[in-house]
């Protein structure tokens, strides 16, 4: 098997239970020479699309208010212009981005989205569905964003190469993703909440990321070493993974979505959560920190131009 960022054939493999849609073990492998974790796309029988269906968009809520409050201040210092959200989800980023002043566009594949797009939609961004590679514009973009979004993508360097025709000169591009080099990978392997198989088809160490934007004709500017949305909450989730609960529960919990657990387990987890979670998302997000120094925390957020 080659590797899909540095066509190196010296990988392994391993299997990991997917938890949500075909119930079975999924083939993974490793590239021993950049790190990269990839899904062997044979094991998937559903249409890819099939992972994103209604239940996959967020709700509005104060949480993901917050989040998206977090997530735009990372650009607070750059002078809006253009900004182009890749994988623009619910679009609540595009809204806050839209009151900051910028002149929003997003991108989305599922029209499941659409109930939740068409508000920002009316306050003014532009909204196209379909893949991202066929997406034109007549005006080039200041910022283009990817949160969480490339490592859903089975052609990468084909993918950033369309994002480096949209950019302009000196614009800057901004990608969010889990981390492959991560100690929670490391530590928690099948049961960390990061890796979730098969949405997640290709996840980046920080060497094979800089080596697939450099091969799509981008240069890094800058890593982040922490994501306050990201990291801290990957450790929590694992942590209770690993602790035996039913997988992600907690994220399934704030997501509001279908949890399979009987009645007195559902009751036991949430009593669980509830008296444990204060002092483990406070040390989780000290250590995040502390992971962050050696980049081996949860994520990686990064910025080319």
């Amino acid at each position: 098997m080659i590797c899909p960022v540095c066509s190196k054939d010296s990988v392994t493999f391993f299997y990991c239970q997917d938890h949500e849609f075909e119930k079975c073990k999924m083939r993974l492998f490793q590239c021993r020479f950049c790190d990269t974790v990839f899904v062997d796309q044979n094991t998937i029988s559903i249409k890819i699309s099939g992972y994103y269906k209604n239940s996959y968009y967020e709700r509005p809520g104060a949480l993901s208010v917050f989040l998206q409050n977090v997530r735009a201040k990372k650009f607070e210092k750059i002078n809006p212009g253009r900004i182009l959200d890749v994988g623009c989800g619910s679009g609540f980023f595009l809204e806050k981005m839209l009151e900051k002043g910028w002149n929003c566009s997003g991108q989305e594949v599922s029209r499941y989205s659409l109930p939740y797009l068409e508000k920002v939609r009316k306050k003014g961004a532009e909204v196209f569905y379909g893949d991202i590679k066929n997406f034109k514009s007549a005006q080039k973009f200041d910022l283009i964003t990817l949160y969480h979004v490339i490592e859903h993508v089975n052609d990468p360097v084909l993918v950033l190469k369309k994002i480096r025709k949209l950019l302009k000169a000196g614009g800057t591009l901004f990608i969010a993703t889990p981390n492959a080099g991560s100690f929670s990978f490391n530590v928690f392997g099948c049961k960390w909440f990061h890796l979730d198989p098969p949405r997640h088809l290709i996840v980046y160490s920080p060497a094979s990321l800089i080596l697939l934007l450099e091969k799509s004709g981008f240069k890094v500017k800058k890593f982040s070493r922490f994501s306050f949305e990201y990291d801290p909450f990957g450790l929590v989730q694992s942590l209770y993974n690993l602790a035996g609960m039913e997988f992600n529960f907690l994220y399934k919990l704030i997501k509001n979505k279908k949890i399979n657990s009987g009645k007195i387990k559902k009751t036991f987890y949430f009593l669980t959560i509830l008296l444990t979670i204060v002092p483990v998302f406070l040390l989780s997000a000290i250590f995040s920190v502390f992971l962050g120094f050696f980049f081996k925390q949860d994520t990686i957020e990064v910025f080319a131009d």
